[in-house]
């Protein structure tokens, strides 16, 4: 049979010395040896979360225990596997649990039902069921690469990914007729956002709740628990504080179909219908972004708000990190009321850094999202991106630059975003055009491209400025410049496509207003708003020290 804790199934990248090797790794490697795991070399980026939310982060949490205060997380941070006591707690528990993560045990198969529990046992349809980003049935578009008919199989190995995966990112729908319908996955609801370490150790202790009571006694994982029969879709409240519970959640009933039951190489076949549903999300959720719920003055709740997938990660800085909004945005939207909250999980990480996380500590934040069809039936992109992010940014009860600095460079991407839109319709009508609305071509998405290796610079400098002001100031004067670079190279590009009627401009008469639209308004406008909203530029064109 095929033991998730013993073979060798999780793809991942090493350090073996000073060289780095790709390797497949059992559960209890992966775990054991977490420190010398740089990163998981996963088939899908959003595999991720799905592992260290249901093994990971239960393994551990139930083999040593959540860390019951700030000390107690900073001994086991700075101890390592090994003598921390991590390492010999989770093989002691993988152990004891050894027959619980058999793949294809006939009675209970990890993570599944077992054999005579789902209805219409002897109807396996493809693999194609397990694969998120696979269009199957009469979601099929025109243009694919893949059909249902073509004989799909997968090693054991991979199949267990896909079953996890699914288990956090199914794309809902009918499951496995329209009558059995079902919401996306419980990943798939949220704006996940991880925090990550420069090994799977780090990641994983960055990823722990800090629990004072330790976890309630029925907070048990499904393996640790008998095996349940098919019940069709249910929805069900989760108990407060059932933190292992909620990683853990089974929301398919799944079945894995072998080649052969007795001696499985390979995967043929996979049942797939409706488990548990939570009918909220928690509050102690921990890794999604929040967006306050109810309108301005009035008492709201905060709800699980999922990142936008029109410009990605720089477009949503300012949620992601919840950053002051009289800074991130312009003046004629800022108010004092809070509109967005960190993720929990950054939010201990803030609590951490105050006095145990270096302030220079190299964290990065990772982001996952799924863009499914309406209704939830096919996944019409996954969204993932990694930003190094400074910790002094995640601190919210200090001024600190860093975050400050942040917040006004989120601010600047959207007002030299809005001047290049303006520009667009600008030209366009200088060119002949009627202006409005160009689906075809989005100014934003043109800046945003550009500005990503310099966002990503900006960031690193910052992680090192341990809280200097003048260091701040040094690499916001960079970031500036080169994002008014980058403005104006995205003008010319524009101009490029108008062609020479805009520099000769026309004149419009739109509701008895008489207006002058020419290439070169256009760029003056430009360089006005970078004059205005560019203020470092502006005031030392020549540079800043330190």
């Amino acid at each position: 049979m095929f033991n998730l804790a013993d073979s060798a199934w999780i793809p991942a990248v090493l350090q073996n010395g000073e060289h780095r090797v790709r390797d497949k790794l059992s559960l209890r490697d992966a775990l054991v040896r977490s420190d010398r795991v740089l990163r998981l070399d996963l088939p899908l980026e959003t595999m991720l979360p799905a592992l260290l939310r249901h093994l990971f982060l239960p393994v551990v949490m139930r083999a040593s225990g959540a860390p019951k205060d700030e000390l107690d997380w900073v001994a086991r941070f700075e101890a390592g596997p090994e003598t921390s006591g991590l390492a010999a707690a989770v093989d002691g528990y993988l152990k004891q649990w050894h027959e619980q993560f058999d793949l294809f045990d006939p009675e209970r198969p990890f993570a599944q039902l077992g054999a005579g529990r789902l209805p219409a046992a002897d109807r396996a349809e493809g693999l194609t069921k397990l694969v998120t980003t696979l269009a199957t049935g009469n979601n099929v578009p025109l243009f694919t690469s893949t059909v249902e008919g073509q004989g799909y199989t997968m090693t054991p190995g991979d199949a267990a990914l896909w079953l996890i995966h699914t288990l956090c990112w199914d794309t809902g729908g009918p499951k496995p007729s329209p009558k059995d319908g079902v919401g996306a996955g419980p990943l798939g609801i949220l704006g996940v956002a991880i925090p990550e370490g420069r090994n799977l150790f780090e990641t994983i202790m960055l990823n722990l709740p800090i629990l004072g009571g330790g976890l309630e006694p029925d907070d048990l994982p499904h393996w640790e628990l008998p095996p349940r029969a098919y019940e069709g879709r249910v929805r069900t409240d989760l108990r407060p504080g059932h933190r292992v519970r909620l990683f853990t959640q089974l929301s398919r009933s799944i079945r894995l179909v072998p080649d052969d039951a007795d001696d499985p190489r390979t995967v043929v076949g996979a049942l797939v219908f409706p488990g548990i549903e939570y009918s909220t999300v928690p509050e102690y959720e921990p890794h999604t972004v929040w967006a306050r719920k109810g309108k301005k003055g009035e008492a709201g709740t905060f709800v699980a708000k999922r990142h936008p997938h029109d410009h990605g990660t720089w477009w949503g800085l300012q949620s992601l990190l919840a950053l002051p909004r009289k800074l991130a945005v312009s003046k004629k939207f800022a108010d004092d009321e809070e509109s967005e909250r960190l993720a929990r999980q950054l939010q201990t990480v803030a609590e951490l850094a105050k006095l145990h996380l270096p302030i220079d500590f190299p964290l990065t934040v990772s982001v996952y999202g799924a863009k499914y069809t309406s209704p939830p039936g096919r996944c019409e992109g996954i969204f993932h991106d990694r930003i190094p992010v400074p910790v002094a940014a995640l601190m919210t009860e200090r001024d600190w630059p860093e975050r400050n600095a942040i917040a006004a460079a989120a601010g600047q991407i959207h007002d030299m975003a809005k001047a290049l839109d303006q520009a667009w319709d600008h030209l366009r009508k200088a060119a002949g055009g009627d202006g409005g609305g160009d689906k075809g071509l989005d100014p934003t998405d043109l800046l945003l491209d550009r500005i990503d290796p310099l966002a990503r610079r900006y960031l690193r400098a910052l992680q090192i400025c341990r809280g200097d002001g003048e260091a701040v100031r040094l690499a916001s004067w960079n970031w500036e410049r080169g994002l008014r670079g980058h403005a104006l190279d995205v003008f010319e590009e524009l101009l490029a496509i108008v062609g020479p009627r805009a520099v000769a401009g026309r004149t419009v008469t739109e509701e008895k207003t008489t207006r002058e639209y020419s290439a070169a308004a256009a760029e003056t406008a430009i360089w006005a708003a970078a004059k205005t909203h560019l203020r470092l530029q502006s005031e030392h064109p020549e540079g800043t020290t330190t």
